[in-house]
């Protein structure tokens, strides 16, 4: 065990931290969601993170996006922030592969997917490509000062993404509303808190969470699977 990890040992166990480094975490979209969640994920020792994204870093995105700097401004995001992450631990593997994601995409093996996208129809398809590889997928969503959270875990019988947003107009527009930093930064730690949890085989959070980063607020409601789901109630 390497000595940066003494610390985070007296907290996790040695036996989690190891566990750790030997797990495999999928980021579709690096920008504000994926960048932040990579960093945490990076200095947790979890043994790789590939990196999904076929954007370049602007200037307008340093406003919400952890690590990147006015250097980065016209490189390829993914590239940039496997460079950024290499200087925070270079024991963590970082794959990085320049592409959008789509149904033609073919996604390498896993433990958990991250949903760090900025529209529906990217989520539904990880949604049942979850469903599919019977693999968690943490999914969140922010839009100004507010932001939503939901774990599918086809392992258990509960309900799917798909089940809780059936319609593509179902969430505002970030690009149009814009987003806060901060709530950008609480969304990530949230978000990277449930991946640990299910890299650990700790119970993660059962329901959908509303939070808001201006009151600071967080509510969580149940969700019913729902019967007719077009992903799930087959």
């Amino acid at each position: 065990m390497s000595d940066r990890y003494s610390r985070q040992v007296k907290v996790l166990g040695a036996d989690a931290q190891a566990t750790l480094t030997q797990k495999t975490v999928l980021i579709i979209g690096v920008g504000a969601l994926g960048s932040i969640n990579a960093e945490l994920l990076c200095r947790s020792g979890v043994g790789k993170l590939i990196l999904v994204d076929d954007d370049v870093v602007e200037l307008s995105n340093l406003q919400r996006q952890a690590l990147y700097t006015e250097e980065d401004v016209g490189e390829e995001k993914v590239t940039a922030l496997k460079s950024h992450l290499n200087k925070i631990n270079k024991e963590v593997k970082v794959e990085t592969r320049k592409e959008r994601l789509s149904k033609e995409t073919e996604l390498p093996a896993y433990d958990v997917i991250l949903d760090c996208t900025d529209n529906l129809e990217s989520r539904f398809f990880l949604n049942e490509y979850a469903l599919e590889q019977k693999k968690p997928c943490v999914f969140c969503m922010v839009v100004r000062e507010k932001g939503m959270l939901y774990v599918v875990e086809p392992s258990t019988n509960r309900a799917c993404f798909r089940c809780v947003f059936d319609k593509l107009e179902s969430i505002g527009n970030s690009d149009e509303l814009g987003i806060l930093n901060t709530t950008t930064y609480l969304a990530g730690t949230l978000q990277a808190a449930e991946v640990m949890k299910l890299l650990l085989g700790e119970p993660c959070v059962k329901g959908l969470v509303n939070f808001d980063a201006s009151a600071p607020q967080l509510d969580s409601y149940l969700v019913k699977k729902r019967k007719d789901c077009p992903a799930c109630g087959r």
